[in-house]
């Protein structure tokens, strides 16, 4: 899985270290220090800073995901307003 996590994480788990990462990078970007994924783009200029290496290890493989279930979006601002939350749900479902 990414960062060489578990499969298996709650979402609160991963909640939690993404969370943790944010923090870390802040920190690190209030040292100077900036982890470019893509310098060609992001860094134009190409100013002076740090290149962090964010490789995975050689054996992750991206997860098999599921074809997401396609219903119609409702057009009434309260059913909208469920179908959201429906899916929010969906997605945090412990």
């Amino acid at each position: 899985m990414a960062y060489g996590w578990p499969a298996d994480l709650s979402n609160e788990e991963i909640l939690r270290r993404l969370v943790a990462l944010n923090a870390e990078r802040a920190e690190e970007e209030s040292r100077g220090i900036i982890r470019w994924l893509r310098p060609e783009f992001q860094n134009p200029a190409g100013t002076a800073t740090a290149q962090g290496a964010l490789a995975l290890p050689a054996d992750t493989k991206p997860p098999k995901l599921k074809a997401p279930k396609k219903t119609a979006f409702p057009r009434a601002p309260a059913e909208q307003a469920r179908a959201a939350r429906a899916v929010e749900d969906d997605l945090f479902a412990a």
